[in-house]
C-alpha cells in the first residue's frame, strides 16, 4: 500500500459498479421481516342477526334474510 496513489475515475465507477449491487442484497436481506403482509378475504354476514361465516349461502339459516357479501383486509406490520 503506497501513501498518495490517486484512484481514477475509472476504478471508483468499477468499484461502486460491484458494491452498489451487494449493498442492495444485503439491504433487502436485512429489511426482509419488516413487510406490511396484508390479506384479503370475503364472507357473508346476515344484517338482520350478525350471523357471519356463510360461504356458499345466500339466505340465512337462522333467520331467512338474503346475506350480504362483505370483503375484509387484514393488515399486518412485522417488524425485525
Amino acid at each position: 500500500m503506497s501513501l498518495g496513489k490517486r484512484i481514477s475515475f475509472v476504478e471508483v465507477f468499477f468499484i461502486s459498479m460491484f458494491l452498489t449491487p451487494i449493498v442492495g442484497i444485503i439491504a433487502v436481506l436485512k429489511t426482509k421481516s419488516n413487510i406490511l403482509k396484508r390479506h384479503y378475504y370475503m364472507t357473508r354476514t346476515c344484517e338482520s342477526c350478525d350471523s357471519v361465516g356463510f360461504e356458499n349461502e345466500k339466505v340465512c339459516p337462522k333467520c331467512g334474510d338474503v346475506l350480504e357479501l362483505s370483503y375484509h383486509v387484514d393488515s399486518k406490520l412485522n417488524l425485525a
